[in-house]
């Protein structure tokens, strides 16, 4: 159970813990030890759930280590994969870089049209609903 407790400690600095102990003595004599072997302090005791409290400890900093260069010193652009033998399109209707204006990108949706505004006098339904069908009891 200390074990447990230490590592959860570890993790979030302050805990509650239940006891399954009907005598208020016990439980205090627990959370001393849990305090006493952990080097925590006691927050609360309050019915079954003892609260503790124990400062994380500072993280070490990694040292760091020395970059490698490049061997062949060519830069990202040259180590990049070859680009596809599929030519550009060029012309009026190519963008920049060779892409149509309006072409969809790979991965994403089209584009959804707005829907034209109504004018006033124009009907809510493109036809009138049906009258109810009355059903003879």
């Amino acid at each position: 159970m200390l074990h447990e407790i230490d590592v959860n400690l570890l993790a979030h600095e302050l805990i509650k813990v239940r006891v399954f102990s009907d005598d208020r003595r016990e439980r205090e004599a627990l959370l001393a030890r849990i305090c006493g072997e952990l080097e925590a302090a006691p927050v609360q005791h309050l019915g079954k759930v003892l609260t503790v409290w124990r400062p994380a400890p500072e993280p070490e900093k990694p040292v760091a280590q020395p970059r490698e260069k490049s061997v062949s010193g060519l830069g990202k652009r040259a180590r990049a994969a070859p680009r596809s033998a599929e030519p550009r399109r060029r012309g009026p209707s190519a963008g920049p870089r060779g892409k149509a204006p309006n072409a969809p990108t790979a991965g994403t949706k089209p584009r959804r049209r707005k829907p034209e505004p109504r004018s006033p006098a124009a009907p809510k339904f493109a036809r009138e609903p049906r009258a109810r069908r009355r059903t003879p009891r």
